[in-house]
């Protein structure tokens, strides 16, 4: 199992994926803090770095678990968002 480093700040147990700030979060670990994002994926599921990946039904039980799907949709919503923003600014333009 790789070594996680603890992240100074405080994370959030579950992203809620209404919340705007999740949203910004999550791309900000996406694009320049994947450490932090690895830490998230850690503390959500340890388990998931144990067992070897590409097993049959492995991202079944992923995202099953609530933390994950607000991952993902809150992922999904913000880059929407900054898509959209800067198709905005560049049809505006």
């Amino acid at each position: 199992m790789p070594a996680f480093p603890t992240y100074p700040g405080e994370l959030p147990r579950c992203l809620n994926p209404w919340n705007i700030r999740h949203w910004f979060l999550v791309l900000y670990w996406v694009f320049f803090r994947p450490s932090v994002l690895k830490c998230y994926l850690y503390q959500v599921d340890p388990e998931f770095y144990r067992n070897p990946q590409g097993k049959r039904g492995e991202w079944r039980r992923w995202l099953a678990q609530p933390e994950i799907r607000n991952l993902i949709t809150a992922g999904i919503l913000g880059t929407l968002l900054v898509g959209l923003g800067v198709w905005g600014i560049q049809v505006c333009i």
